[in-house]
């Protein structure tokens, strides 16, 4: 039996609270992991969702984040003991394969959330979120 409640979060979440631009529930739950009251699951494809994203320019909600924040978000989640990434195996992929969600990546993060049996994923991805495969805030 855990100890912790654990969510997981997706890129844009990842992104949105290292640039202060996350809401209600979600802000709620990092803050939370802050204070080892929860742990944050980080599938390994968003570490590199979150790379290509910053790599690339793109704006989350309106603000760029620049790329000397790559290391110190990858430190942060290094040095903290509220944050694991996680990596599917056997089980993750296979479901994986049972998933109707359309989208690689939005489908190895659900997995990943199935696998490790978090309470929710903090994610405003549509495709995730009419999929109802997991609980979602934001």
């Amino acid at each position: 039996m855990r100890k912790k409640d654990r969510y997981a979060v997706d890129a844009v979440a990842l992104l949105s609270y290292f640039a202060d631009k996350l809401k209600s529930k979600g802000h709620e739950i990092f803050l939370k992991a802050e204070n080892n009251q929860l742990d944050i699951v980080v599938p390994s494809i968003v570490i590199g969702e979150t790379i290509y994203i910053i790599k690339k320019g793109k704006e989350v909600f309106g603000k760029q984040i620049e790329e000397e924040k790559i290391d110190v978000i990858l430190k942060t989640i290094y040095e903290s003991v509220n944050f694991h990434v996680i990596d599917l195996n056997l089980s993750g992929w296979n479901t994986f394969l049972k998933s109707e969600i359309i989208g690689l990546h939005d489908r190895m993060i659900v997995a990943t959330c199935v696998q490790e049996e978090v309470d929710g994923l903090i994610s405003c991805d549509d495709n995730i979120i009419e999929s109802g495969e997991i609980s979602t805030y934001w």
